[in-house]
């Protein structure tokens, strides 16, 4: 397969993600392929069974990823969590979309607000707060 590039020059993300071998939770855009398309639905189906704990979804699996850090790891990566409920919805699972959206939607500060990690088991916020893309995220993810 020949090498497509962006106007960066740099390796689309999912080619440099396939080199990889190793699933990240920023492949859930479904708007890269059709969405019946079975490459789409099933990297959004596989992110959805590896890479969530109820709602919240992990931009990567730590123990499975050597990032650099020592320690515990990171909480759920809050966009990526909004991102695969606009994912879920753009291949026709509706049900399982609204099950999540509601249940992330129910883990906003009492200001209404995100940060950029959650822990799924407190819903404590963690990093940066608020956190724009987040908001963008679920504004699409509405």
């Amino acid at each position: 397969m020949r090498e497509r590039r962006g106007a960066t020059g740099l390796l689309h993300p999912v080619l440099r993600q396939r080199r990889t071998r190793r699933l990240a939770a920023g492949l859930a855009d479904a708007r890269l392929l059709a969405p019946d398309d079975e490459r789409i639905r099933s990297t959004i189906f596989a992110i959805a069974d590896d890479l969530t704990d109820g709602p919240f979804v992990f931009r990567y699996r730590p123990e499975k990823t050597d990032d650099g850090f020592d320690g515990e790891g990171e909480g759920s990566f809050t966009v990526c969590s909004f991102w695969l409920v606009s994912a879920l919805v753009a291949i026709g699972e509706l049900d399982s979309a609204r099950t999540h959206c509601e249940k992330l939607i129910g883990a906003a500060s009492t200001l209404g607000l995100y940060a950029e990690e959650l822990d799924p088991t407190t819903e404590r916020h963690l990093g940066n707060f608020p956190q724009a893309l987040t908001h963008l995220a679920l504004i699409n993810a509405s």
